[in-house]
């Protein structure tokens, strides 16, 4: 669709948003339930078709396209294997120290290039053209890493907060502008990852263990505590519900329409940045939960 109004074609957009509207609202519409009963009626009551004089080759091709269409042309082996395949790749290469050195380093690398923003006079004017995409690849660093991370949900939580933060030091070194821009991004993301850090807490000091390794699905024991951080990680997305909502389009205005790279760099990391964190929400709070003693149906039932 992005494709289409990008190309021109507004009206095909419309048509196409429209079409997917409708067949996401016939897809919730028709239960599993239902789809399993037509199936079952098929086996059961199977009438062949009578012959025609179609062209084989003809009804070949109108099948193939249908099963096509059925499985979306398989765009979703696509993206696993070419996008969330890669981003792995990507991520466990980058993870070649544990979480909390990193953590470490990266902070003292963030207060390092904060205390040069205002103290620029100590490097080489060449350098000042591509600190900011260097800042911004060390916060994409920071949230492959987070994407990947498996042992620790509360220093996953901070990996994507730390992003936040190289990204704004990122645009500030791409052009002064009022630090207002910045406390207003950074107050809802710093109140949102503290909340979401609480609430990890909590989870850890009652169930011990809340790695990513599976899911647990604490949600049925922590209704409220998961809610809490359900909205936690809408926060750190960048959902209308904390001030980093305007704090994004505030910043990001700092960023000039020739400079791709950047633009590019700092995309990736919000996309990312909010598939971390419902990654984390759902192995923590999600799933059949781990201490159930009551029998749980197979999913084939």
């Amino acid at each position: 669709i992005f494709i289409e109004v990008a190309a021109g074609f507004e009206t095909l957009a419309l048509i196409h948003f429209a079409g997917n509207a409708f067949l996401r609202t016939y897809q919730l519409l028709v239960s599993p339930s239902l789809v399993s009963y037509l199936i079952r009626e098929q086996f059961y009551h199977f009438t062949p078709p009578d012959h025609t004089s179609e062209k084989k080759w003809l009804k070949r091709f109108s099948y193939t396209l249908y099963m096509l269409s059925i499985k979306e042309f398989n765009l979703d082996w696509l993206m696993y294997k070419y996008v969330w395949g890669a981003l792995k790749t990507v991520g466990n290469k980058v993870s070649y120290m544990k979480t909390k050195q990193a953590i470490v380093i990266y902070s003292a690398v963030l207060v390092t290039g904060l205390y040069i923003l205002y103290h620029q006079q100590y490097i080489p004017y060449f350098l000042k053209n591509y600190m900011s995409i260097v800042l911004a690849a060390l916060g994409l660093i920071l949230v492959l890493r987070s994407f990947v991370e498996r042992k620790n949900a509360r220093m996953t939580l901070i990996l994507i907060v730390l992003n936040h933060c190289f990204t704004v030091l990122a645009i500030s070194y791409n052009e002064r502008f009022d630090y207002s821009h910045s406390l207003v991004y950074l107050s809802g993301v710093l109140l949102s990852g503290t909340i979401g850090y609480l609430c990890l807490q909590y989870i850890r000091e009652k169930e011990r263990n809340i790695s990513l390794h599976r899911f647990y699905g604490y949600a049925v024991k922590y209704k409220k505590v998961a809610f809490v951080f359900f909205l936690a990680c809408l926060g750190l997305s960048g959902f209308p519900i904390t001030p980093t909502f305007i704090g994004e389009d505030l910043i990001f205005s700092h960023i000039q329409e020739n400079q791709f790279v950047l633009a590019a760099i700092v995309a990736v990391s919000l996309i990312v940045d909010g598939i971390s964190l419902i990654r984390i929400y759902a192995r923590v709070f999600l799933g059949p939960y781990i201490h159930n003693t009551k029998d749980i149906p197979y999913r084939s039932s």
